[in-house]
């Protein structure tokens, strides 16, 4: 499972591809291309939002794994 700086990565380069097609995409409004941008700009909040909701599923006998560290 990747870990958060790489998702970051890969979500940053998706963001940039997104935000220099949409710029140079002139047959779209500028009021939707800001829109979009605007749309765009949202979404770290939005993914801290899920991450802070996630749980993480307990290992073996029921234990969490950020209570495994904290054993050795």
């Amino acid at each position: 499972m990747p870990n958060r700086a790489e998702l970051e990565k890969v979500f940053a380069a998706i963001a940039d591809a997104f935000v220099s097609r949409l710029m140079s995409a002139q047959e779209i409004p500028r009021l939707v291309r800001e829109d979009l941008l605007k749309d765009l700009s949202s979404w770290p909040l939005t993914l801290e939002d899920v991450a802070v909701r996630q749980t993480r599923l307990p290992r073996g006998k029921g234990k969490r794994p950020e209570e495994d560290q904290s054993e050795s």
